[in-house]
C-alpha cells in the first residue's frame, strides 16, 4: 500500500510472516494506493496454482450470469 504522503506500508518490511502485521490491518484513508501483484507468490506448489486458476474460472462465470440475469 502506497500512502498519499508517498510512504510504503509492506509486508517484505513486516517480521512477523507474509499474512500478519500493518498491511492487512491498515486502515485506508483518502488518496492512498492498493498495489496487488500481477503473478502470485510461489508459496503452495501445483495446488495452490489449481486453487487460483479454479477461483478466476469461478468469478469469471458469476460475472457472465450476473450480466445475462441482472
Amino acid at each position: 500500500m502506497i500512502r498519499a504522503d508517498g510512504s510504503v506500508i509492506s509486508a517484505k518490511n513486516n517480521n512477523d510472516g507474509w499474512w500478519s502485521g500493518d498491511p492487512l490491518s491498515a486502515a485506508l484513508r483518502p488518496g492512498d494506493t492498493v498495489i496487488v501483484p500481477e503473478k502470485t507468490p510461489k508459496i503452495g506448489g501445483t495446488n495452490w496454482t489449481t486453487v487460483i486458476q479454479t477461483a478466476q474460472v469461478a468469478s469469471s462465470l458469476a460475472l457472465a450470469v450476473a450480466y445475462i440475469h441482472p
